[in-house]
């Protein structure tokens, strides 16, 4: 009886030491972020092109401030500093990059300061080209915008230029009838030197 009681104990024992070492699951950001570009701008309390310049880290926040090229809404200076959540993809978070250029659409924390998660459609710039179409030209902060740069690069080839413009088709055509009648013309004079030569001779 004692045997099979300790023999019990220490089956329970290790089921126990089993449970609390086997790795709990993760769980993924679950969340539906808006599905176009007006629909996020119309939630959004922000909307802003600009560049990552510093990363840090403020519990449970990453503070990310930017350098704002371009702002659609609710930006109006030339620097701003984004939040997002330190746990990455699993609690929603983004994780930025010093020096990379970014389309963010953030909301407010509590206390009023912008944050930003993969609920949004916030994005790295060079995805964003959909997005920068929709939204339009907004306000630039800088003398030179990424975002037109980016805009123009996107639109589709323009249709392949005819070989001449008219106006130079149009010289080189007349160039060409010009020639033609200067060579008859030469050959002429040429044909009637011949002629008078001939002439000469048979006399």
């Amino acid at each position: 009886m004692k045997k099979t009681l300790m023999l019990s104990v220490s089956f329970l024992l290790m089921l126990q030491v089993l449970f609390l070492a086997a790795p709990t699951p993760g769980y993924a950001c679950s969340c539906v972020a808006p599905t176009s570009p007006q629909a996020a701008l119309a939630e959004a309390k922000a909307v802003f092109a600009g560049k990552v310049q510093q990363v840090e880290a403020q519990s449970p926040y990453y503070k990310v401030t930017f350098a704002v090229n371009t702002a659609w809404k609710g930006i109006d200076n030339a620097e701003s500093a984004v939040l997002t959540a330190i746990g990455g993809e699993a609690s929603c978070g983004i994780k930025f990059q010093p020096g990379q250029e970014y389309l963010i659409y953030s909301n407010t924390t509590e206390d009023g300061r912008l944050h930003a998660s993969l609920c949004s459609r916030t994005k790295e710039l060079q995805q964003a080209d959909e997005d920068l179409k929709a939204l339009g030209t907004g306000t630039h902060f800088l003398a030179t915008s990424f975002v037109e740069q980016r805009v123009e690069r996107s639109e589709p080839a323009k249709q392949q230029a005819m070989p001449f413009e008219p106006e130079k088709q149009n010289a080189v055509i007349d160039f060409g009838a010009t020639g033609v009648w200067a060579a008859l013309a030469v050959l002429l004079a040429a044909g009637a030197a011949f002629w008078m030569l001939q002439r000469k001779r048979g006399k």
